[in-house]
């Protein structure tokens, strides 16, 4: 499985015109990992974006758009979507749920630090913790907390998540503290 460049660069491609979201989101994953899993990450962050952010939607109803945009895509991540469509919100996550969200645990080598509990670096999983947390999270502080519970390697899903919940909710939804020590 490919690792996750390709979802953490496919946030502006959010912004584009719908009809240049997948061409764009595929050439994106292309450029660095020419992989199904890879494409479709990147497909399911930009269209997130779009659908967050541009159209203003209702996150409760995320999921179901993004199985729209990916359809008969890679049906490995279509049924794991579904699965996630399912699970309670993040306080009320129990070890099963993490594995259907972060895969087997603890983290197998090579996909990230061998005995670590979490996310690997994983194209496929990035994209589906981060529908996962934009559906749950209601500001952008609260999404970067979700993202960093997940353990493993999660700087590039508290990245998009972040980036993504920001513009919906705007910089105040993130404490100033984070924002002078960012902005200075």
């Amino acid at each position: 499985y490919p690792g996750n460049a390709p979802a953490s660069r496919a946030v502006p491609l959010g912004f584009l015109t719908e009809r240049f979201i997948a061409p764009y989101a595929i050439v994106n994953a292309n450029a660095t990992h020419p992989h199904p899993k890879a494409q479709v990450a990147s497909l399911l962050v930009a269209f997130a974006t779009h659908y967050l952010v541009v159209q203003q939607k209702a996150p409760k109803d995320l999921i179901a758009y993004c199985l729209q945009q990916i359809k008969g895509l890679d049906q490995e991540t279509e049924n794991l979507l579904t699965q996630v469509a399912q699970l309670p919100p993040s306080e009320q996550l129990q070890p099963t749920h993490y594995e259907i969200l972060c895969g087997v645990q603890p983290i197998e080598h090579p996909r990230f630090l061998p005995g670590i509990n979490g996310l690997p670096s994983d194209a496929m999983l990035t994209g589906v913790c981060t529908l996962y947390v934009l559906t749950h999270a209601q500001s952008a502080f609260e999404g970067l907390k979700i993202a960093t519970q997940m353990g493993g390697d999660v700087d590039s899903l508290a990245s998009i998540c972040t980036g993504v919940l920001a513009g919906r909710y705007g910089l105040d939804s993130l404490p100033g503290f984070m924002l002078e020590n960012v902005e200075g």
